[in-house]
């Protein structure tokens, strides 16, 4: 196995233990977004969270909800991102 497959698969493998699935499997289920709309990634990660507080009710596994809270998380760092994106741009 070369270096780059070998990272690749590192990557992968940490993706699913903190998510559940890829980071590219998240963002390709993501069909309805265009043009990184932050108020869909928003309501996505409210959605998620409500999942969660079901599923604590229902009594999930413990890591399953980690997984989708984690999800959440990302999908808030991102709006971060392309929030901080659109500020530099307004400085410039």
């Amino acid at each position: 196995m070369d270096i780059t497959k070998a990272v690749d698969y590192m990557r992968e493998k940490r993706e699913r233990e903190c998510f559940g699935c890829t980071i590219q499997e998240m963002r390709d289920s993501l069909i309805f977004l265009k043009d990184d709309k932050v108020e869909d990634l928003l309501m996505l990660s409210m959605s998620i969270q409500s999942d969660c507080q079901e599923m604590l009710e229902r009594d999930y596994d413990r890591n399953e909800i980690r997984q989708y809270l984690n999800r959440s998380k990302y999908w808030l760092a991102e709006v971060s991102r392309i929030l901080n994106k659109k500020t530099v741009k307004e400085f410039k």
